[in-house]
């Protein structure tokens, strides 16, 4: 009787776990069938999500609000989680986070193939070798933050030479070292990292996107902060897929288009927007007692009032922009004034002497060729005696002019001082530079002037050299200059 009884219960128990599992077997298989009728799934795509119920994805663990660890939480939370949760629901599978791996070793995973997935990635030429990406859900422009000291940065080219962070490994970090050779990298570890070596000093700027710099700037506390500048690209956030796995990518793609316009602003208003104080809610205090009639006149001399008040506003706005602009003007003009020669329009002396103490620096901190010319009209004091300093200054026009219509746009000419000229050629050896000088001299020695005669011009070059200051380098062009005007004049000696 008892053997009964055991056998019994045993054929329940197993009759209850058989019913529990095709009952599992048949909710997914329903619910599977749900999501593919509504992301319109291929019948391969089908079976791709049916046989790899699981995916394995690689994150960066300090990259908010992307994506990132916090001490608090052990799980995954940012933009990318948001994102990750959504697609679960949709595709009814598992994402399998690697969390204890470092971007740069998450990268290389997914260069092998070991990585079926990376949900916030910014589409490089380098990675498209071995990534494909999704459609971008998240684009945030590339900025520049700085020192709240420093003013605003128009163009990305004014960090050459300058000692500039950005996060080891991320798409910043690529795009620099491919496309702006002179800017001094200092690779950091993280976001965070980078943002407080510029908050020390350690380093003149921080290269990343909108998003991260506002977001740390403003959870962090770093007042000293701003955003000074923008570069010329921008962060388009997609996911990234293993090549070998185009279904997935399809897949992903499909499901990313599914989710609405309303569910995108949310999560990254979330994440990034900044929160905007709401109007008093004055409705909520009004006692529903008043007619229809009292409320409609309320309202009306409210929108009249407000109408002029924008109007005011409007009219104070328009007068600041243009107090602005005309600022801007003056500021651009007093800026040329105090750069320029006011005879001949090149550049002064004192513009010279920062351009030149530039151009070394970045040759040699570089080791790259940059050769400078100093000219020197000869017997230029004649031409005041005999003809008169008008003809004189035309004469320093003319050689003006001369120069700058057979230099490039990269050269640096300006007037030394009297009848003397520097001319700076930033990535030329001597030999090109001497080539150019002698363009110079040629071109001027055949111009016959109005007032009957011709002049010539004097020129000595020289090469940068390892340790060289600015005044020894100039002091060899000068040299070079004194023995070209002792051995005849109308040379070029280097």
């Amino acid at each position: 009787m008892k053997k009964q009884t055991r056998w019994q219960l045993s054929a329940y128990h197993c009759f209850i776990c058989f019913f529990l599992l095709v009952a599992g077997v048949f909710f997914a298989s329903v619910s599977f069938s749900f999501a593919s009728e509504e992301l319109d799934l291929t019948t391969e795509e089908q079976a791709f999500l049916a046989s790899n119920p699981v995916i394995n994805v690689g994150v960066a663990r300090n990259w908010p609000p992307f994506e990132y660890f916090s001490s608090r939480h052990s799980e995954l939370q940012g933009i990318s989680h948001d994102y990750l949760s959504l697609l679960e629901t949709l595709l009814n599978l598992k994402f399998v986070i690697n969390d204890k791996l470092t971007w740069l070793e998450t990268l290389i995973l997914a260069e092998k193939g070991k990585i079926d997935l990376l949900p916030a990635i910014m589409d490089t030429p380098y990675r498209s070798y071995y990534l494909d990406f999704t459609q971008p859900y998240v684009r945030s422009p590339m900025i520049i933050v700085t020192n709240s000291q420093v003013s605003f940065i128009a163009n990305i080219n004014e960090l050459d030479g300058m000692k500039v962070a950005v996060v080891k490994g991320y798409a910043p970090h690529e795009m620099l070292a491919q496309n702006h050779p002179l800017i001094d990298l200092d690779l950091k570890d993280s976001a965070i990292d980078a943002l407080k070596a510029v908050a020390s000093g350690e380093v003149y700027a921080f290269v990343d996107n909108l998003a991260v710099a506002s977001y740390l700037i403003r959870t962090q506390g770093l007042a000293n902060l701003k955003i000074s500048g923008q570069t010329p690209y921008a962060f388009d956030l997609s996911m990234g897929i293993n090549k070998n796995q185009p279904h997935l990518k399809s897949i992903i793609d499909k499901a990313l288009l599914h989710v609405s316009r309303q569910q995108h602003n949310a999560i990254y208003d979330r994440w990034v927007s900044i929160d905007i104080s709401k109007p008093f809610p004055w409705m909520q205090v009004l006692l529903p007692i008043s007619g229809l009639s009292l409320v409609l006149v309320i309202l009306s001399f409210y929108t009249f009032y407000l109408f002029n008040l924008n109007k005011k506003i409007r009219q104070v706005n328009a007068r600041l922009t243009l107090t602005e602009l005309e600022l801007t003007e003056k500021n651009a003009q007093l800026k040329c004034v105090s750069i320029t020669d006011k005879l001949t329009g090149a550049y002064n002396r004192h513009y010279l002497d920062k351009a030149l103490s530039k151009q070394l620096a970045l040759a040699q901190n570089h080791n790259r060729p940059l050769s400078i010319a100093l000219f020197d009209l000869d017997y230029f004091k004649k031409v005041n005696d005999n003809f008169g300093h008008q003809i004189g200054d035309a004469v320093l026009k003319f050689f003006t002019d001369l120069v700058k219509n057979n230099i490039r746009s990269t050269d640096v000419f300006g007037r030394w001082g009297g009848e003397e000229f520097l001319l700076i050629f930033p990535e030329t050896n001597k030999q090109n530079a001497c080539i150019l000088a002698d363009r110079i001299r040629q071109c001027l020695e055949v111009h016959l002037f109005e007032a009957g005669f011709k002049q010539t011009v004097s020129a000595g070059v020289v090469e940068v050299q390892a340790n060289l200051t600015a005044d020894q380098f100039l002091f060899l062009a000068d040299k070079q200059l004194y023995l070209a005007k002792q051995t005849g004049r109308n040379k070029v000696m280097s």
